[in-house]
């Protein structure tokens, strides 16, 4: 497999996110400090408050995610936690001398371990992960700005149930007071270290291949470019396979490889329409790509996908195909 599930905050919003607990209004997205590009996502100060990705139960996984610390030396810093249906398995969280404290179980689980160097404060940093969940023979690995810091095999399974992950959450889910940070360029996969990657948006900015949707006003594209997004203006239909497609703004700044491509569609549906789901798209080398079927809700969803290769050619992307990419989404039964 490969990748899980990235974001940067890129789209305006948290929109990616299965579920949102707030508390002093965060998390939030920030344009306050940003790694790259326009956004990052802002975990203030305070107690139980987290942002969860449920995602297939897996034992493996790799997480990455650069911080940016706020100066404070009075609380820990809870940054991510991984839990199955029951509980949580692993916390990775900073303890006040910003030191990478990895435990079993909560914060106040047994701790698994804890590097020798610190995160600087007011810096943006890289943080990385391989967490294997197992009675024996688990693993708990930590990289700070790519030099491993915590390397401990063992016990990491936390949750008798199962060892496997169903779900992450980012932030304090802990009724401890935490303090702030920010995080940019979010990734998680379940077979590589990811490395000090970062995430680009891609904008709708013109007509694709195929326009089957009807625009609530002026041309298709311009009723889904906004960032942050505006629900105000919309792209509609009421019958199966209607494909639209847009083009994009290409990469900026110097681009070695390209490890992934997301495509994000925003949707609902009224009432009992003819599709009853949707189809991410894209278009590469004139030939069309599409998602499986993803449900939509009478509530305002968000869907993505992730190629990690170009479908077409089943090789890694390269930057020609990214900017010349088109994407879209398609109605489905």
């Amino acid at each position: 497999m490969g990748r899980i599930f990235i974001d940067g905050g890129e789209s305006g919003s948290l929109c990616l996110w299965d579920f949102i607990q707030l508390q002093n209004a965060t998390p939030a997205i920030s344009t306050v400090q940003k790694e790259c590009g326009n956004y990052s996502i802002y975990i203030g100060f305070g107690s139980i408050k987290y942002l969860r990705k449920d995602i297939s139960g897996i034992s493996t996984i790799h997480f990455k995610l650069h911080l940016w610390i706020e100066p404070s030396a009075t609380y820990s810093k809870y940054i991510a936690s991984f839990w199955n249906n029951n509980g949580v398995q692993i916390t990775v969280m900073l303890d006040t001398a910003n030191k990478v404290v990895v435990r079993r179980g909560d914060q106040a689980g047994t701790i698994l371990g804890t590097s020798i160097a610190s995160f600087p404060n007011q810096t943006w940093c890289l943080l990385e992960g391989k967490l294997v969940i197992a009675d024996s023979g688990g693993i708990a690995q930590i990289k700070m700005d790519g030099i491993l810091e915590v390397d401990f095999t063992g016990d990491t399974r936390n949750q008798a149930s199962d060892a496997l992950i169903t779900n992450v959450r980012l932030g304090n889910p802990y009724a401890t007071s935490t303090n702030g940070y920010y995080v940019d360029n979010f990734r998680l996969d379940d077979a590589e270290w990811i490395g000090n990657t970062r995430i680009q948006a891609k904008v709708v900015n013109g007509a694709g291949n195929s326009t089957q949707f009807t625009p609530s006003s002026g041309q298709n594209w311009e009723n889904v470019d906004e960032i942050p997004p505006n629900d105000a203006d919309h792209v509609s239909g009421n019958a199966n396979d209607l494909l639209d497609l847009y083009t994009g703004s290409s990469l900026i700044g110097s681009v070695n490889s390209i490890r992934c491509v997301q495509v994000q569609a925003r949707c609902n549906k009224e009432g009992s329409p003819t599709p009853q789901n949707l189809k991410l798209a894209c278009r590469t080398n004139n030939t069309n790509y599409l998602s499986s079927s993803k449900g939509i809700s009478t509530t305002t969803i968000s869907l993505s996908h992730i190629w990690q290769n170009n479908p077409n050619t089943s090789s890694p992307w390269s930057i020609a195909e990214v900017n010349a990419l088109e994407i879209g989404q398609q109605s489905a039964a």
